[in-house]
């Protein structure tokens, strides 16, 4: 068996302050949940697509290793390129090299549509 007391003027007065107060809070826990601001952010979707840009100078007669890490590097362009996994290519190249392997280059740069400039020296 439960008594209860009477609920004294002051008394229900604070209750009915405290109500008034504590309804905002509620509206606005509410709100955030509506909003799923109380939620983790999502993960950031992965990244698709990366520009690479970097330029060199470099004397490839001097050291060996050198030659072959730009062999190894231009290997994995071009198999990145063949892969189809590059989007879009921009690039200037100025090489030095034997005259016979200048013609070969040529030659390829023509079946692309591309002008290069060979001279002499």
């Amino acid at each position: 068996m439960t008594t209860t007391t009477a609920v004294t003027l002051p008394q229900e007065r604070q209750h009915t302050a405290y109500s008034s107060r504590r309804i905002w809070v509620r509206h606005g826990i509410a709100h955030l949940k509506n909003r799923r601001a109380l939620t983790r952010p999502p993960k950031p979707a992965p990244v698709k697509e990366r520009q690479v840009a970097f330029s060199f100078t470099k004397n490839l007669l001097a050291n060996a290793d050198s030659a072959d890490g730009f062999a190894a590097l231009f290997r994995a362009l071009y198999m990145t390129l063949d892969e189809r996994q590059i989007s879009y290519l921009q690039g200037t190249l100025q090489l030095v090299m034997q005259a016979d392997a200048a013609e070969e280059i040529q030659q390829r740069l023509e079946e692309l549509g591309i002008n290069g400039t060979f001279k002499e020296i």
